[in-house]
């Protein structure tokens, strides 16, 4: 064992480990983000020297410890963690590729979706509403085509505050206590970086948040809304500011303060956020017809790609141009949307079955376990137990 562990909780532990990583590979983003103990971050500097192996080998060890100690959450993240230092510098193909998401991500990469099946999906959803195709419903609505302002953006989150508080926060377990946090969260935006996604999120502790998004995701006022719906409220912020008073309540320990690029939460958070609009019942009949229709359309898109990146990755069946066509053919997806979407299907390769895995798990859930359950989604593992006694 490195000797500067020795003293540490296995919580303690895992965060200097991942932070350790982080530093020893200069040129590969381990943590997007961490806001716990400022210690911890030091003692991982001094780690620098250190081998990757060595790493691992200590990742190896805790995550024997954890799963010992029954501690399910942290024992998931040691796990993704040690097996995404062993991918580090490799680009899986393959069945090496499906392997890597199952380590990583914890999940079964699905098949690839029929289109036929996808296609009927969006109709029925366009047809409930009186459309007979989404180009119809794009010119009804006659989206305007003038970028929407940080200001506009901040109007919006504002709104979206208040439905959370209304329609969410009182069936979470614990809150209550979250309400105040809730209130107090503040949220920075800006244009995301060159080499990052197209629109991004950043959990920055004590409550605050960036989001980066790009013009595509500014174009209207409908898809702003239906993105600050995914990355704020009740996406990924509210995902966040209740991981971090369970850690502040002591229901979680210091893993609850970092934010690892690749875990074992991901397609959760994502499955989260990406069927957000079934979340808030405070909208509009109209509004929420909108958001639904258009949120079916994005996940008809993500999936097709997810279609391209296992033809091309997995089966490599297909080339970039072949994916191209695919999108242009099926979706009618605008050619400009390309770039953002290779950058997820090839750089991003072990996290993009995320999203669609993330549809998946939701929706498995909602059948089995009714809407109103939907919101245990946002505990964590370790406090699934703590609901019984509390409740």
């Amino acid at each position: 064992m490195i000797k500067s562990l020795k003293n540490l909780t296995s919580s303690e532990k895992f965060v200097t480990l991942a932070l350790a990583a982080e530093e020893i590979l200069e040129d590969q983003a381990v943590v997007f983000h961490y806001f716990g103990p400022a210690n911890l971050k030091k003692l991982a500097r001094l780690l620098k020297k250190e081998k990757i192996e060595k790493i691992i080998s200590e990742l190896k060890a805790l995550e024997k410890e954890t799963l010992v100690l029954r501690k399910n959450y942290l024992a998931s993240q040691v796990h993704s963690l040690r097996s995404f230092l062993e991918y580090v510098g490799l680009k899986p193909e393959g069945e090496a590729l499906l392997q890597a998401v199952r380590d990583v991500i914890g999940i079964e990469p699905p098949r690839p979706y029929n289109v036929g099946e996808l296609s009927h999906e969006l109709n029925q959803v366009l047809l409930r509403y009186g459309y007979q195709s989404y180009k119809e419903f794009q010119e009804e609505l006659k989206l305007s085509k003038s970028p929407v302002s940080d200001f506009e953006l901040g109007k919006m989150a504002l709104r979206l505050k208040g439905f959370t508080k209304a329609d969410i926060v009182p069936k979470l377990l614990y809150g209550k206590k979250l309400l105040p946090r809730l209130d107090g969260s503040k949220i920075t935006f800006g244009f995301g970086e060159k080499g990052c996604p197209a629109c991004y999120y950043v959990y920055e502790g004590s409550y605050n948040a960036r989001i980066c998004l790009s013009d595509h995701h500014r174009r209207n006022k409908l898809t702003a809304l239906q993105t600050l719906m995914h990355e704020l409220y009740p996406g990924h912020h509210l995902y966040y500011l209740y991981r971090e008073m369970l850690f502040e309540e002591g229901l979680l320990g210091e893993e609850a303060t970092i934010d690892l690029l690749y875990s074992a939460e991901t397609a959760l958070n994502e499955g989260i956020a990406e069927t957000a609009f079934r979340f808030i019942s405070s909208f509009e009949p109209e509004e929420k017809a909108y958001i639904e229709i258009s949120a079916t359309r994005e996940h008809f898109c993500k999936k097709l790609a997810y279609n391209v990146w296992y033809k091309k990755n997995v089966e490599r069946t297909i080339t970039r141009k072949d994916g191209e066509e695919y999108l242009r053919e099926f979706g009618r997806i605008d050619e400009s949307r390309f770039d953002e979407l290779f950058l997820l299907i090839d750089d991003w390769r072990i996290y993009y079955p995320s999203y669609p895995a993330g549809f998946d798990i939701v929706d498995k859930f909602m059948k089995e376990a009714g809407e109103r359950s939907l919101y245990s989604l946002y505990v964590p593992k370790p406090i699934e137990n703590l609901r019984k006694e509390i409740l």
